[in-house]
């Protein structure tokens, strides 16, 4: 199996640091949920099809997990920068969060901004 590796950088009294946290844990855990997750870098997409009460709540369980995850690796979401993203016909909008707060829906996402 290939190991995904989260790289990033700090700066301690002046000395550029490289850190590296194996994000395989993440992939297994939403996985083990029946969750298709993508990870690219420093970027997670969950992917649920949508047919159910059950895959909404799926789905916000993948989002916790997220939350719990990052949260013991002490890392910090973009929250920002998430969103819902429905392909296709959908059933009627479920509200989904991260935290306290409430994930919009959009009708494009454009990569790498």
């Amino acid at each position: 199996m290939t190991s995904f590796i989260l790289h990033f950088y700090w700066y301690v009294d002046g000395i550029q640091k490289e850190f590296e946290i194996y994000i395989d844990e993440l992939a297994k855990l939403l996985k083990n949920h029946g969750v298709v997750a993508k990870l690219f870098a420093d970027d997670v997409k969950v992917y649920v099809n949508i047919v159910s009460s059950d895959d909404v709540s799926r789905l916000q369980t993948a989002l916790d997990l997220i939350v719990e995850w990052a949260a013991s690796w002490q890392l910090q979401l973009s929250v920002s920068k998430c969103c819902i993203l429905s392909v296709g016909r959908a059933l009627a909008k479920s509200e989904h969060s991260i935290g306290d707060t409430v994930l919009p829906y959009d009708t494009k996402y454009r990569d790498l901004e």
